[in-house]
């Protein structure tokens, strides 16, 4: 089995201390860099795991970071390469996971889209959020964040991370023509996404596949600084996860 980790990359204007997110292009690229350093170490459970990495461009990123870019392209890690492309910053992430199954389609079995200050920090976790999908035939997207409108037709993921099926995403393709995104604005911030996270998750609904959290009793869907993340912090409020013997899949930001 061969799988990936897609990355959107973005070195400009950020939330930053609204929340977990880096704050600006110096600030992107010193957690990035990190991240990368951890996917070198962390055992991601598969043998088999590329990291594709979508650049979307910005007119603030600096030398210093079109540098890291350019030597992290065709990198080897423990468990396969490192791939960087540059794009255009239209639809934002969800453009740029679109962006990347054009170009890399029916290559592997699985595909993890995640933003660039998301540090995945449970070890195997790669092996671990795909036996979720075992005796699940429906499962279209495993999300590891909130859903929104969970459980009915209008649901979403929220920023489109999580993991799907290279053959359900083929059919994304074939039915709509691509990974969904709102392509109506040139976006020139990183946090005007639009309607794209809603416009990626929606097909999965309409090919009759479901949004689902993972249930693995180890671990919690939530990063371990949740309460420096406001859209976490609302989201444990209505959920009221329990902490009891259970780990973070992931960190946000430093």
């Amino acid at each position: 089995m061969k799988v990936c980790k897609v990355y959107c990359t973005y070195f400009g204007e950020r939330r930053g201390d609204a929340s977990a997110s880096p704050k600006d292009a110096d600030d992107a690229l010193d957690i990035f860099r990190k991240n990368i350093q951890n996917d070198g170490a962390i055992d991601c459970g598969v043998s088999e795991m590329d990291i594709i990495v979508i650049n979307n461009n910005s007119d603030s990123i600096t030398q210093k970071g079109e540098d890291f870019l350019k030597k992290i392209h065709n990198r080897s890690t423990p468990f396969g390469k490192i791939f960087v492309h540059h794009r255009e910053n239209v639809g934002g992430s969800l453009g740029a996971y679109s962006f990347a199954y054009d170009l890399y389609k029916n290559q592997y079995d699985y595909w993890l889209f995640i933003e660039d200050d998301v540090k995945m920090t449970y070890p195997r976790y790669y092996k671990i959020l795909i036996d979720e999908f075992t005796g699940q035939p429906k499962l279209g997207m495993l999300s590891l964040t909130i859903i929104h409108n969970e459980n009915t037709e209008d649901a979403w993921v929220s920023g489109g991370f999580g993991i799907a099926h290279d053959k359900i995403l083929n059919e994304i393709k074939t039915k709509f023509g691509k990974l969904q995104y709102d392509e109506s604005d040139d976006l020139s911030n990183y946090g005007q996404v639009g309607d794209s996270e809603y416009l990626f998750s929606q097909p999965f609904i309409k090919l009759g596949y479901k949004l689902k959290n993972p249930k693995n009793k180890d671990i919690l869907p939530l990063a371990d600084n949740w309460e420096n993340f406001p859209p976490q912090v609302d989201w444990q409020k209505k959920k009221n996860f329990s902490f009891d013997d259970k780990a973070f899949l992931y960190h946000l930001g430093h």
